[in-house]
């Protein structure tokens, strides 16, 4: 007996001294991890939860939120259409919907069109919502969110997206609307944010594991900030059938938690965001930590009895590694949100692994408090994550649990008193200083995950720091009706809240983006506030947007006096930083001429007597209020100045130093006295030190003449000497403030206001209070309500406020869904051929395709090949009834696109009916000027010849199901509708591919000249997609040609299989034979070689090119009328017109501001818009860059009226350069030049090709791609002056050149520059497709010389020439030039690509054959054996150009090699082995 009492007290003494070494070990590593800290939540649950706060009060009334239907009436539409078809599934269809319509979305707040939103699965719109609401909750405007933010989204389903595939019209948007991968690059691709953009799928745990996956990537230094979510959406009726087809859900749809009735979980919709960021930069950037992330993990359930049954050993295991992690006991921890699903299986499971490790040394009067959210909720599977850690954090930060609601009996596998468990039966306080919580999310994929949060530290009770004696209260929205009710919610929430003013007005200013309508309040308390708010309400004002919303911009001159005597100003100096900033420079420049410092006069009135001294410290007040407002985001349009303030102009635009400024300022200041109000009257020009003058980026008025001052004033050395000193006509100033759209002026230092008043608004400072930082913010507040932008932070520098939640940004929310319709059978008069009469000897039959009458919508409103074959032989046999045709060859030249009215389409017969036949398909594009199109055009023979068709394969591995290949084609950017989803079962042997053709199109088509339905044909080509290999999943095909198509004679029959033989490889597509069978394994049609191409971009970028805009894209009469007239206000109205017709969005919701971008225009609808824009844009003064790249309504009104209206428009021309290098851990960078007329687009795979190890970066070229607005460089030289010191710069690793024809002469002459001027890390150039720099012209330059001048060109072209020419001569100077196009290119690309290409001619003969020195580095010549511009004489003649090593390459191309339907990857090949 004493034997064990000793080992019981061993045993003992051991646990304490364990206990002892863990306390100091936890001791020590307390300080080195910076903990995560949450700082911002936000939820939309059932219930009608829309934030934290309603979903504390839901958990506290024990309230539980099932009900039979979605509220929505699209998607309970959705429902009723399935249970009409199914109505024994009605009986599991009970969940805990949202009460909100899930349709609702606000476009415009996330830069969406109206037409993108309607494809947009609804997940993604509220996790954008949920992301937005998450960041303004933490007190951050989204979009400007600084450092790195990831994205972190647990999202399952694509619910919204199977319903889509089944619509009569899916969308344009639907691939990139509905793929779940899209959700978190959704979020920031509209917010801007470079982090990790992470969608997670592991079933039910999918957010919990995101937020691990966050606190990882910012613990690694992947991200700053992390927003982490989850969404969850019932949208798909057929889900619950599917679900309760093995056991999972329970039949009243409710969630039992630790209850004997539980049979099943309820299902539950809706979604939450949390933001995170590090402690201590949460601490430093004013947040309100809401809890602290002590710990995650994650791990699998492994082997197990089943897939989806809970595994205790792993849940155990999971817990007890996070709590390791957490540095914390297992007593420490209060509180468990359970996963808690209330099933009889998988309650007793998890709670029996929990026992395990929390209840270890646990005092038996301290059992952990467990509880689930699931019971008032349901489930929401992806999202029961994170609502789950919303809970704990409410939980942790209030301070004790909701009572636990148990439905039912308790569950009898439960012994909670046993287990050391407690769920509570009523409000529970948690106990500890700090309280701890955990909790648990298990997925039925077997991937589980677990986190330890504890409370936040407490709040200082006292701050430090000043306070300001008057608060601001900023309110804005988009609309006048929004900002009421922004002022309602922001009244009832300061009536209820407890936070302090100051918080609550400084989150209002940083956290908020600000709307054009705009109002604010000045307070010293909540209740004060609420006052004014109440009685503004009730006064029931005209609320009117500011000017920002009138005019393009916020725009205003800077008017700086000759003297600063204003009281406030020098109590700036300890106040605002930047202000003391602007002051020390200049102060530092007069110390530096040895006299006292300027700071001694800051604590008075009194001047100096000493005129330098004095005008010294004018200059360092004047320049330290410039230094202010620019902090503050207040730039100026125009500056103006007189007498000193002149100098502030020139030390703030960078003509002059500050020594500089002060050296000339003390010179003009001698022997001058100092007036009793301390100003100091200058002299003129005295012999001054001869300091070059410097030219400045900046629009000044030049006091002496009053006209803006140019380069010319600039360069003379006496200049601002002189400016000083002149007399400023201000009033002048003005009134050339206005000619430029400048109406707002603001007075620095002393102004006379009264001169500038009756031309301008004048913003002034006032001189009415003692507080200088309320003199400075009724300024700040006056220029916010006229529709500045501003920075807000540098006011509250020195304060203690913090970022508190405040209410969220208003939404205009309208519900955005696809129509559901059924699809419409195929009816023959919608093909019925008309014959025409034709000039020539050719025979010609035309058809009108009605989008009413025919599937368009599945296949994005262009005509599948379907049509095509049917509408030729429909032709053959309205011209030759008796006869019989093999289509020897068809080629599909470019889509036809037939999206709303009726299209003209002719197809042409020429040699008919001879020998050779040829034909063509053309549509209308312009009736007025009869201007036609081609899509097709190919060959036929009289008499096909039956060839022999291989055996049907019956054997094969079955690939997929029709569904699977359909998921497969939208994933590849390719979302087809009923019409031509004609594949069933995929199955493939060897080289052969077969499919079923689904059951729906198992019918017969009456009238079918081939005999099966239009989409059956299409269906052929799509099944090509299943014959790539594996690992090129994301590929699109489109057909571009047909050889050898014969229909075997017959009626009109049920396809019943489609097959591919002999499918093989061609360039970068492929190639195959392809046989329709009939439900006799008859042949219906065969194709001797269908060709297939990749298209990148799917359909989207067949859409690109598509025709001419539709009839209400076009431009009214009144409307030219308007524009000739100048009438600005209704080239506006016009712009929105077209720009509402283009986005959907209504127009009076479009504001003059309002940028394309901020639409959500994106580059396709850019190109109609810039295309729509023509008739108003004679002199192309609006560019498709500029569109693409964001304009503003107004903007584009003043491009289109660029003097018509009496006002010139400045065009600003800021370069994005030539280079974008990547950032990381590349070894070499890979410069690549394109041909003449190319742009970086050539590049854009390369980078994926060639792996990270190298960095590609393209060469952007002036006058092309996304420098399109700026202007062509004719010059070689010229480019490379230009280009040198970006290649230079960006010469932190080893550098290649890759230039491609005249890329390959700039990317030489770069090679000899960088050679010359020591630049080292060029090693090596590769030239492809361009004749060696020798001593005589280049050959094809001089080539195209002489074809141009036999064709009567004076050289080559300029841009205004080729301009002026007609769609002839554009074609014939095509061809002259050798511009690779289709027959049928459209004269609007020639108008677009010749002045590129021409120019690029003439850069290449601007090269001098004299310049053609030795480099010092290997060359690699690369060839083109079919090359027409380029012998491989004179490729090899490169040799001549190194003095080191020198390769030759010869590919079977053309000039062109280096296209991926050429030779691309055996030319990266080459390149791979010159990075090497």
């Amino acid at each position: 007996m004493t034997g064990y009492l000793d080992a019981d007290h061993e045993i003992r003494t051991l646990k304490a001294l364990l206990r002892k070494s863990l306390d100091t070990i936890r001791e020590l590593n307390q300080a080195e991890p910076d903990p995560i800290a949450i700082v911002g939540m936000s939820c939309e649950l059932p219930g009608g939860v829309t934030t934290p706060e309603e979903y504390w009060s839901l958990l506290r009334s024990g309230r539980e939120c099932s009900r039979d239907q979605p509220a929505g009436e699209w998607v309970a539409d959705v429902y009723r259409r399935y249970f009409e078809q199914h109505p024994r599934a009605a009986r599991n269809a009970r969940a805990n919907f949202l009460d909100n319509d899930v349709t609702l979305f606000d476009p415009r707040a996330f830069s969406v069109s109206p037409k993108e939103a309607r494809d947009m699965d609804p997940t993604q719109r509220l996790a954008l919502k949920l992301t937005a609401q998450a960041l303004e909750r933490a007190g951050y405007r989204p979009r400007h969110v600084e450092g790195r933010v990831g994205v972190y989204f647990g999202v399952i389903g694509g619910e919204y997206g199977a319903l889509a595939r089944q619509s009569a019209e899916p969308g344009s948007y639907v691939a990139t609307g509905s793929l779940n991968s899209v959700v978190a690059g959704r979020i920031s691709h509209t917010f801007d944010f470079s982090g990790p953009a992470v969608a997670v799928d592991t079933a039910c745990s999918s957010s919990l594991v995101a937020l691990h996956l966050a606190c990882e990537g910012i613990r690694s230094g992947d991200c700053d900030v992390a927003v982490v979510g989850g969404v969850n959406l019932l949208l798909d009726p057929s889900i619950f059938t599917v679900l309760s087809g093995f056991g999972a859900l329970s039949a009243d749809g409710r969630c039992r938690p630790f209850a004997a009735e539980g049979e099943g979980y309820g299902r539950g919709e809706g979604g939450g965001a949390v933001v995170l960021k590090r402690w201590s930069d949460a601490v430093r950037d004013r947040d309100d930590v809401l809890a602290v992330v002590r710990a995650t993990s994650i791990n699998h359930d492994g082997s197990c009895s089943g897939l989806t049954v809970p595994n205790g050993r792993a849940q155990r295991a999971l817990i007890e590694q996070t709590l390791r992690r957490s540095d914390l006991r297992a007593s420490d921890v209060d509180y468990l949100e359970a996963h808690g699903t209330g099933t009889r299986l998988g309650d007793p499971i998890e709670m029996s692994a929990v026992s395990e490790v929390y209840g270890r040394d646990r005092p038996a009067d301290r059992p952990l408090v467990v509880g689930s959210a699931k019971a008032q909720i349901g489930h929401l599977e992806a999202a029961s994550g994170i609502a789950s850690l919303i809970k704990l954090v409410l939980v942790l930060r209030n301070g004790f649990v909701p009572a636990q609601p148990v439905a039912g009996n308790p569950n009898p596998a439960l012994d909670f008193d046993r287990l050391g468990l407690r769920p509570p039966a009523a409000e529970t306080r948690l106990t500890s200083a700090r309280p701890v919580g955990a909790v648990s999310s298990f997925g039925f994929s077997g991937t589980n995950g677990h986190a330890i949060l504890s409370a936040a530290p407490p709040e200082e009770t006292t701050r430090t720091g000043q306070r300001l004696s008057t608060q601001p209260v900023l309110l804005s929205a988009r609309s006048a009706a929004a900002l009421t009710a922004r002022m309602n919610h922001v009244a009832d929430f300061l009536a209820d809240s407890d936070a302090d003013l100051a918080d609550i007005g400084f989150t209002l200013a940083v956290g908020r983006d600000h709307g054009p309508f705009r109002t604010y309040l000045l307070g010293e308390s909540r209740d004060q506030v609420v006052r004014a708010l109440r009685a503004r309400l009730a006064a029931a004002p005209l609320v009117t947007p500011s000017r920002l919303f009138q005019s393009d911009t916020a725009k205003l001159g800077f008017f700086v006096g000759a003297a600063d005597r204003g009281r406030h100003t020098r109590r700036w100096y300890g106040l605002f930083s930047p202000f003391r900033d602007g002051f020390d420079r200049i102060g530092a420049a007069w110390s530096a001429t040895g006299a006292p410092a300027l700071t001694r006069w800051l604590d008075s009135d009194a001047h100096p007597e000493d005129a330098a001294e004095c005008a010294a410290l004018h200059l360092a007040l004047l320049c330290g209020t410039v230094r202010l407002w620019r902090a503050f985001g207040v730039q100026p349009a125009i500056w103006a100045a007189e007498g000193i303030g002149c100098f502030a102009v020139a030390v703030e635009t960078g003509a002059r130093t500050p020594g500089e400024a002060v050296t000339e300022l003390s010179l003009l200041a001698e022997g001058a006295g100092v007036g009793p109000d301390g100003t100091v009257p200058l002299s003129g020009p005295r012999a001054l030190p001869g300091t070059p003058g410097r030219s400045v980026d900046a629009a000044v008025i030049c006091p002496r003449d009053g006209g803006f001052a140019g380069p010319r004033q600039f360069a003379d050395p006496a200049y601002w000497a002189s400016a000083t000193t002149a007399r400023a006509d201000l009033a002048a100033a003005a009134r050339l403030c206005v000619e430029h759209d400048v109406h707002l002026g603001m007075t620095i230092g002393d102004g006379d206001r009264q001169l500038l008043e009756p031309v301008l608004g004048v913003i002034g400072g006032s001189e009415d209070t003692d507080d200088p930082r309320h003199a400075l913010l009724l300024r700040l507040v006056r220029l916010y309500e006229l529709g500045f932008d501003l920075d807000w932070r540098p006011l509250y520098e020195h304060t203690a406020v913090r970022r508190t939640s405040v209410p969220t940004s208003p939404l205009d929310e309208t519900a955005h869904a696809f129509e559901v319709t059924a699809p419409r059978p195929v009816v023959a008069p919608a093909l019925q051929p008309v014959r025409h009469l034709s000039p020539g000897g050719a025979v010609e039959v035309g058809f009108e395709l009605d989008p009413a009458e025919l599937d368009l919508a599945d296949t994005h409103h262009v005509v599948h090949i379907g049509y095509f074959v049917e509408m030729l032989l429909r032709g053959l046999r309205t011209v030759a009834p008796d006869r019989t045709f093999e289509v020897t060859d068809m080629r599909f030249s470019a889509a036809l696109v037939v999206p709303d009215a009726p299209r003209t389409i002719r197809l042409v017969f020429d040699g008919f009916p001879g020998a050779r036949t040829t034909f063509a398909f053309h549509s209308l594009t312009d009736a007025a000027n009869n201007q036609w199109q081609q899509h097709v055009h190919g060959e036929l023979s009289a008499d096909p010849v039956l060839r022999p068709v291989s055996a049907r394969s019956t054997t094969g591995e079955r690939v997929c199901s029709g569904a699977e290949f359909y998921a497969d084609m939208e994933a590849r950017g390719m979302p087809l509708g009923p019409s031509v989803r004609a594949v069933g079962d995929v199955f493939r042997d060897g080289t052969r591919t077969w499919a079923s053709v689904a059951a729906g199109h198992r019918i017969v088509t009456e009238e079918a000249v081939t005999r099966v339905a239009p989409g059956l044909l299409d269906a052929c080509a799509q099944l090509f997609h299943a014959a790539l290999p594996p690992s090129n999943r994301s590929a699109a095909l489109m057909v571009e040609r047909l050889q050898g198509l014969v229909v075997h004679a017959g009626a009109p029959a049920v396809a019943s299989e489609l097959h591919l033989d002999d499918v093989r490889a061609d360039g970068d597509g492929l190639s195959g034979r392809v046989v329709v069978y009939d439900a006799d394994r008859a042949v219906v049609l065969q194709c001797a070689t269908a060709t297939m191409r990749v298209v990148e971009g799917g359909v989207t970028s067949v859409l690109a090119a598509a025709g001419p805009v539709s009839a209400e894209l076009g431009v009214t009469p009144g409307e030219l009328a308007a524009a000739a007239a100048g009438d600005r206000p209704a080239v506006e109205g016009a712009v929105r017109r077209l720009l509402a017709a283009l986005t959907g969005a209504p127009p009076d919701s479009i504001g003059p501001r309002d940028s394309t971008t901020a639409l959500g225009v994106d580059s396709l609808q850019a190109t109609t818009l810039h295309r729509a824009l023509r008739p108003l844009d004679p002199d192309g003064r609006v560019q498709l860059g500029d569109v693409v790249a964001g304009i503003s309504v107004a903007d584009l009104a003043a491009r289109l009226l660029h003097g018509r209206n009496g006002v010139a428009v400045k065009r600003e021309r800021a370069s994005t350069g030539y280079l974008k290098p990547r950032a990381g851990k590349a070894a070499v960078r890979l410069l690549c030049l394109p041909y003449g007329g190319g742009s970086t687009l050539l590049f854009q795979r390369w980078q994926g090709l060639l792996g990270d190890d190298v960095d590609v970066c393209p060469v952007a070229l002036p006058g092309r791609g996304e420098r399109i607005r700026e202007p062509l460089l004719p010059n070689v030289y010229d480019v490379v002056d230009a280009l040198a010191p970006e290649v230079a710069a960006a010469c932190d690793k080893p550098v290649v050149i890759y230039g491609h024809s005249a890329g390959a002469l700039i990317g030489y002459l770069l090679a000899l520059r960088l050679r010359r001027d020591g630049v080292t890390v060029v090693r090596h150039l590769v030239a492809g497709a361009f004749s060696s720099p020798g001593t005589s012209e280049n050959p094809f330059y001089r080539d195209c010389s002489r074809a141009l001048a036999a064709a009567g060109y004076d050289g080559v072209p300029s841009t205004e020439v080729i301009e002026a020419l007609d769609a002839k001569a554009l074609h014939a100077l095509a061809k002259l030039l050798r511009l690779p196009t289709p027959q049928d290119v459209d004269t609007e690309f020639l108008r677009l690509m010749l002045p590129v290409l021409a120019n690029d001619i003439r850069l290449v003969g601007s090269f001098r054959p004299a310049d053609a020195g030795l480099l010092d580095i290997p060359v690699t010549a690369v060839h083109g054996v079919r090359d027409d511009r380029v012998t491989e004489d004179e490729m090899r003649a490169w040799r001549h150009r190194t003095t080191a090593g020198f390769d030759f390459h010869a590919l079977a191309g053309d000039h062109f090699f280096l296209h991926p339907d050429q030779r691309q990857l055996e030319l990266l090949d080459i390149i791979r082995e010159v990075l090497k």
